[in-house]
C-alpha cells in the first residue's frame, strides 16, 4: 500500500502540486454544508479541477448518502476523491471509493471491498476522529451501524490546516478531542495493542495534556499540535481497534443525542474503573501493568490516581450526564453493547457489570432499580 503523504499549511498550494502529479482532472470534493461555505471550501470549489460538490448528508452517514455521492462521482466521470470535514465527510468517502466497480443490484454492504487506485484526500476540520488517519469508515443502514473496512481505504494524501478549527464552538472542541483522549486510551489497553499503537496512543496523550487549555482559548499553534495529537490517536485504533467505552457509547447518543465524543467520554470513566476493578479481583499482572504504564503517561503515579484525573479532566471540561432518563433505559443500553468491541477489551465484563456502569455513568439522573 501506497504510504500516507501529510501536508501541513500552505494546503491549496500544496494540492495543486499533487493533484499535477497525480494527474487528477475530476475531483469529487464531499463536505457538509457548513464546510462549503468557510474560506477554504469557497476556495476548493472554485478550483478547475473540481467537478462536483457533494454536501446532503448529516452527522452519523447512511447508505443511502454514500449511494448518493457514488452516484455523483460516476455520473462526473471522477477520477479522485476529496473529503473535508470531519469523521462523517471522510467516512462517506471512504465508502464511495470502496463501493466504485461492485455490483449495483446487490447491496454493497454485502460484497468484498475491490482494492482500486482511486486517490483519496482527506482534509480533517476537526481534532478528534482520526478518520485521516484510518483505513476504516462507519455508516448507517437501516438504522444499523456497520463498518466498512480495506486497507486501500487509508486517505493516500491528508491536508492539515489549523486555521479550519478557529471557528469551532468550545463544546465541539471539547468533544472532538475527547474522542481522541478515549482512542488513545482504549487503544492502549486493547488486546490487540502493539508497540507502535502504544507508542502513538502516548504521544496523542502527551499532545492532549500539554495543549488542550490553550487549544480551548484559541491559540493556532495549540490546534495544529491537538490535530496532530488526532492523527496519532486515529492511527492507533488503525492497529489497536477500540474497547468497551466505544461499545458502550453509541447507544447513549442515539438515545439521549450527546454528541460521540461526549458519550465515548462518560463511558470511558466508568470502565476505567472497572477494568481496574477486574485486573485486580483476576490478578491480572498484564493488564495491571498496562494500567500503571497508562496512569504514567498522565504523569500520575498509581492506577487509582489516573482515573481520579480523568474525572477531575471531565469536570474541569464540563461535561456531564445531564439527560432525562426512564426505568427501562439501563436495560436498554446494556442490551445493546457492540459485543465485537467487548472482545478487544481486556477484561471480561459480564452483563451486570454493564449495567452498573451505566447506573454510575449516569449517576443521580438514574432513578431505576
Amino acid at each position: 500500500m501506497e504510504m500516507q503523504k501529510i501536508i501541513w499549511d500552505d494546503i491549496l498550494n500544496g494540492l495543486q502540486s499533487e493533484v499535477l502529479e497525480k494527474r487528477m482532472s475530476g475531483v469529487l470534493l464531499i463536505c457538509g454544508k457548513r464546510m462549503r461555505e468557510t474560506d477554504i471550501g469557497r476556495r476548493l470549489r472554485k478550483m478547475p479541477f473540481v467537478v462536483a460538490v457533494f454536501s446532503d448528508f448529516e452527522p452519523n452517514p447512511t447508505y443511502e448518502a454514500v449511494l448518493q455521492a457514488l452516484n455523483m462521482f460516476e455520473k462526473n466521470r471522477c477520477d479522485a476523491i476529496m473529503a473535508l470535514g470531519g469523521g462523517s465527510a471522510i467516512d462517506i468517502a471512504k465508502c464511495v471509493k470502496a463501493f466504485y466497480g461492485m455490483d449495483g443490484s446487490v447491496n454493497f454492504l454485502n460484497q468484498n471491498i475491490l482494492p482500486n487506485k482511486i486517490p483519496l484526500v482527506a482534509v480533517p476540520s476537526t481534532a478528534g476522529t482520526g478518520s485521516e488517519a484510518t483505513s476504516f469508515a462507519v455508516i448507517y443502514f437501516e438504522g444499523i451501524k456497520y463498518s466498512v473496512a480495506d486497507a486501500s481505504l487509508m486517505p493516500g494524501l491528508v491536508l492539515m490546516e489549523a486555521s479550519l478549527l478557529r471557528t469551532l464552538p468550545a463544546y465541539q472542541k471539547k468533544v472532538t478531542m475527547l474522542d481522541a483522549f478515549c482512542h488513545c486510551v482504549e487503544s492502549y489497553w486493547s488486546n490487540n495493542a502493539t508497540r507502535d499503537s502504544k507508542k502513538y496512543a502516548a504521544d496523542g496523550l502527551r499532545y492532549i495534556m500539554g495543549n488542550y487549555k490553550a487549544y480551548l482559548e484559541g491559540d493556532e499553534s495549540a490546534a495544529k499540535n491537538m490535530l496532530l495529537a488526532s492523527n496519532f490517536a486515529g492511527r492507533a485504533i488503525n492497529i489497536a481497534k477500540t474497547t468497551a467505552a466505544h461499545a458502550m457509547c453509541y447507544q447513549m447518543t442515539k438515545l439521549y443525542g450527546f454528541p460521540h465524543g461526549h458519550a465515548a467520554a462518560l463511558c470511558l470513566a466508568g470502565v476505567w474503573k472497572y477494568t481496574w476493578r477486574g485486573a485486580d479481583i483476576q490478578g491480572n499482572r498484564a493488564v495491571l501493568g498496562c494500567l500503571r504504564e497508562l496512569a504514567h503517561c498522565l504523569g500520575c503515579g498509581t492506577i487509582e490516581e489516573s482515573i481520579e484525573f480523568y474525572i477531575k479532566f471531565l469536570k474541569e471540561l464540563g461535561i456531564t450526564f445531564d439527560a432525562e432518563c426512564g426505568q427501562d433505559d439501563i436495560g436498554a443500553l446494556a442490551g445493546s453493547v457492540n459485543e465485537e468491541r467487548l472482545k478487544n477489551h481486556p477484561v471480561l465484563f459480564q452483563k451486570k457489570e454493564i449495567q452498573e456502569m451505566y447506573a454510575e455513568i449516569m449517576g443521580g439522573a438514574y432513578e431505576g432499580k
